[in-house]
């Protein structure tokens, strides 16, 4: 009886773990000065959106950049992805300092 509650332990702070450990977000900085790619995936790990942005200050954490893009205060610069939880690409926006140059919807 005991072993079967161990067991059970082990395989819930496994889970939890990796549930905790599962990325759902981040940033990359780009060669380019001041740019930046920010990645969301959906809880099966597709990618859920693509968005490039620049800034002269990089922001500290993830979850400070996902509250400026709630507040629309983000710069965008380069390419805007959205995609399906399939996979398939939803919409793409091109911008060049925050100023819309091209967009495609699917």
């Amino acid at each position: 009886m005991k072993y079967r509650i161990k067991i059970i332990f082990l395989f819930a702070f496994i889970l939890v773990s990796v549930m905790a450990n599962a990325q759902s977000s981040e940033i990359i900085k780009l060669d380019e000065e001041n740019a930046y790619i920010y990645q969301s995936y959906y809880k099966n790990g597709s990618i859920k959106s693509i968005v490039g942005f620049y800034t002269r200050k990089p922001y500290s954490s993830v979850e400070e950049f996902e509250g400026e893009l709630k507040k629309y205060k983000i710069k965008y610069h380069g390419e805007r992805k959205d995609y399906y939880e399939s996979g398939k690409l939803q919409e793409l926006v091109v911008y060049k300092k925050g100023k819309v140059m091209e967009f495609a919807k699917n």
